[in-house]
């Protein structure tokens, strides 16, 4: 469920304070919604649709934004947990010819001692 708040700062994002208000009130009607407090996954579909319609340009990262809302429901034991860090893949040993030319390759990049007269 995304709050109307929410929505209504997305399009903050796109247009001035009352262009918001009024293009959003726009995009509800074409898409045959009401003015509510929240809109679920379906009802935000819909009112990417109608906002589609209003003929508006430059829409991407409002589109985007409106479906970033489309949160899956919580789980039923109410808490939230947070996400499953990402498993790093092991780092492969480097063949050993590449082993053997580090040593060199750092020798190079010293800067040689001058030497005394």
């Amino acid at each position: 469920m995304a709050r109307k708040d929410a929505v209504l700062a997305l399009f903050e994002q796109r247009f001035d304070y009352y262009s918001a208000r009024t293009v959003l009130g726009e995009a509800l009607a074409r898409a045959g919604l009401g003015d509510q407090k929240t809109y679920d996954q379906p009802e935000l579909e819909r009112l990417i649709q109608g906002l589609l319609l209003t003929g508006h340009g430059m829409l991407d990262r409002l589109i985007a934004g409106l479906r970033g809302l489309e949160e899956p429901p919580a789980k039923a034991s109410g808490k939230e947990t947070a996400p499953a860090p990402e498993e790093v893949p092991p780092v492969e040993d480097a063949p050993a010819e590449a082993q053997e030319a580090a040593p060199e390759a750092e020798e190079e990049q010293k800067p040689k001692a001058k030497k005394k007269r």
